[in-house]
């Protein structure tokens, strides 16, 4: 569904039936903080659109369908995101603004951004990864789990080119695992772009290199890319990516020539 769809779905079955609750005395088998988000039918519809729109960058949008438990962080998110992105604010404060929107958008990606299945899975919090149907039916995936129960029988419907264009369309961006992490990562690039060449921004750039080096080492890129300013230092800081020590006006500097990934 797209967005539009689904907020017209929302607003037209605002009390569809409740997820039965267990008997007082008894507990759910695997009480997860997602679960906590989902007590019944509506709101778990709502909250999967407030993510769908939070990711879309309706973010005004998305807090009126946030969980109550999230909107405190989502709040501080979303100021944090239009600050660093005003230019009328001097470069260092749109800087420390986006590294927090970045910072957020990391720690608490799951929660606010998340896509419920594929490539995500908030469903079951991000600790399970199943086979994604969308990508099955538009041929993009091979299945993973359930190879048997995917392959093509009479049974499947036959998939339109509409399906297919409209499959890929609705996608996160990018269509990866933890994608927020890649966009964490973007956040805090654009807040190290606004600092100055320090040990700061380079520890920055270590730490937001560390959310994707493990999951995705093949998409490093050069860090300050059409840049030959070095980043000053006292001495070179170990951390992931290369540091060499370079000459700057008779001082002592270090340049990473590697940075983060994307």
């Amino acid at each position: 569904m797209t967005s539009k769809e689904l907020v017209a779905y929302v607003r037209q079955h605002p009390g569809e039936t409740a997820k039965p609750k267990p008997p007082p005395g008894e507990k759910e088998d695997y009480p997860t903080p997602a679960a906590s988000l989902r007590v019944d039918v509506p709101q778990a519809l709502r909250y999967l659109l407030a993510r769908r729109l939070a990711r879309e960058g309706r973010l005004s949008e998305a807090r009126s369908y946030m969980p109550e438990p999230l909107r405190a962080r989502f709040d501080e998110y979303h100021a944090d995101y239009h600050r660093g992105h005003d230019r009328q604010l001097p470069p260092e404060d749109r800087a420390a603004a986006l590294w927090q929107a970045a910072r957020i958008h990391r720690y608490l990606g799951m929660e606010l951004f998340g896509a419920e299945t594929a490539p995500d899975w908030s469903f079951y919090n991000g600790n399970h990864e199943m086979d994604d149907i969308g990508g099955l039916r538009a041929g993009t995936r091979k299945p993973e789990w359930n190879a048997e129960q995917f392959a093509r029988t009479p049974w499947q419907p036959h998939i339109s080119p509409k399906e297919i264009a409209r499959n890929l369309r609705l996608r996160p961006t990018p269509n990866a695992r933890f994608h927020y992490r890649y966009v964490a990562a973007e956040l805090a690039w654009q807040a190290a772009q606004l600092r100055p060449p320090d040990e700061e921004t380079a520890r920055l750039l270590c730490i937001a290199g560390g959310w994707l080096k493990n999951r995705d080492p093949a998409s490093r890129r050069p860090l300050l890319p059409g840049s030959r300013r070095p980043l000053r230092a006292d001495r070179p800081r170990q951390g992931w990516g290369t540091a060499t020590l370079v000459s700057a006006g008779g001082g002592r500097a270090f340049r990473l020539s590697v940075g983060w990934l994307r």
